[in-house]
């Protein structure tokens, strides 16, 4: 179907939305905005919405709207397309009302430091810029609030492989696919399956202007993909002068090193100097929970990586210490990738604290090459110990390895949690000196 005729069918027939979380929520209020009507569909029990999807239930609906958590295969997912109804996700359903395309960043990690970055350098030039998608800010929920605002606007998207998977209507005017490991492959089933869901944001480019990290490269030709020939690639380490890293930053160091090179690449093409690149790097924050230091207790630094949620974003983390560290985190991945990732991150452990589900198996894999190691039902317990073994000097580095799970539903939350026991220990390391 066209846009045309998809705006058309909703003018006849009400929407259904699938799964009411940020995308679920931003849908409803655009479609409120738009005077279109719609049916939200949950599995959890919340007033007003049904907890049940059937063909029949999407036959009555003009399209059927996914969040990005519902897995392909899933029963009601099929139900709307035996139905035969147009299934879209949240960005597409936001397309079908903008005036001009957009930025898309994606990529297995680095995808919001770079999007944050790109928008803090926009913003320093004057230009009205606003950080969308996989950010906590759905584009259809922006909408819904700034219709009037969005043709003077310039989009820049976050995008997950749970939201790429599906698009069909979304201009891209620019892509930056940072980098690419394999993970989620509980969602899309293999790594290729993975990588294509990504691939796909090809596809829906209005002009040629593509920006990949060298890692991406490496798996489109594992694959048997053909970039285009516009693409530009981005090594992962200095290859030119023109890739000097801004000293003193956030970005002089791995993990960041390699997003401010893709950002300044973004800038190179879009005609924004290199220099700009250096002193808005300068001033630009890291959001939080990323590699950040809390504090330091006695000699210890502590630092939050609690956004890691797959085995590349620690080992990323993990790369810009010159010592082993006191690490407390785990893994969530396929069996096949433990091997490898131990193989990685044992030289960067002294002491490894494990949580997780799989905490257990990668303790016996850790302690075959000699790397000390416990596992712990919680992460108060293993932060518990870990505070009877440090020593001065020591670097403890809170990088989980897997999506929140249990207790804490979200990143922040786990985030929060740790940097309050670091602090609550700085508090009573404190008191316990004035006694």
């Amino acid at each position: 179907m066209t846009k045309a005729e998809i705006k058309a069918a909703m003018r006849l027939k009400p929407i259904a939305i699938l799964g009411l979380g940020t995308a679920g929520r931003g849908v409803r209020a655009l479609a409120e905005r738009l005077g279109v009507s719609s049916t939200c569909f949950d599995e959890s029990d919340i007033e007003g919405v049904r907890q049940d999807f059937t063909i029949a239930d999407a036959r009555q609906h003009s399209v059927v709207v996914v969040s990005p958590g519902f897995n392909p295969n899933h029963p009601w997912v099929i139900c709307a397309q035996s139905a035969g109804v147009e299934v879209m996700g949240e960005l597409d359903f936001g397309a079908l009302f903008l005036n001009r395309p957009v930025y898309a960043v994606t990529g297995t990690n680095g995808k919001t430091v770079t999007g944050r970055f790109i928008t803090h350098t926009l913003e320093s030039l004057g230009q009205n810029v606003a950080l969308l998608g996989n950010t906590g800010i759905s584009l259809c929920g922006w909408l819904s609030q700034n219709l009037e605002n969005e043709p003077t606007t310039k989009l820049i998207l976050e995008i997950s492989s749970y939201q790429a998977h599906l698009l069909k209507y979304l201009p891209i005017e620019g892509l930056i696919w940072t980098n690419f490991s394999e993970t989620h492959l509980d969602y899309h089933g293999s790594p290729r399956e993975y990588f294509l869901a990504k691939w796909n944001l090809f596809r829906l480019l209005t002009s040629p202007l593509a920006i990949v990290g060298q890692s991406v490269f490496e798996a489109a030709n594992r694959f048997g993909c053909v970039l285009p020939d516009f693409l530009k690639v981005v090594p992962g380490s200095p290859n030119s002068p023109y890739d000097a890293l801004p000293q003193g930053t956030v970005f002089d160091e791995s993990p960041f090193a390699e997003d401010f090179r893709l950002c300044a690449t973004f800038g190179d093409l879009t005609g924004i100097p290199f220099v700009i690149w250096h002193q808005t790097a300068a001033s630009f924050i890291l959001p939080r929970y990323r590699m950040s230091r809390i504090a330091q207790v006695d000699g210890v630094s502590f630092y939050n990586d609690a956004k890691s949620s797959n085995t590349a974003s620690t080992l990323a983390g993990l790369a810009r210490f010159n010592m082993p560290v006191l690490w407390i985190g785990g893994l969530d991945a396929p069996l096949k990738e433990l091997e490898s990732f131990v193989s990685e991150i044992a030289p960067k452990i002294r002491v490894a604290y494990l949580v997780g589900r799989a905490g257990g198996m990668l303790a016996t894999q850790l302690r075959h090459r000699g790397i000390e190691c416990s596992y712990f039902e919680s992460i108060e317990d293993a932060f518990t110990q870990l505070c009877r073994d440090m020593e001065a000097g020591d670097k403890v580095v809170f990088s989980p390895g897997f999506p929140p799970v249990g207790r804490f539903e979200t990143f922040a939350g786990r985030g929060n949690f740790f940097e309050k026991m670091v602090l609550e220990l700085q508090s009573s390391h404190h008191e316990h000196r004035k006694v």
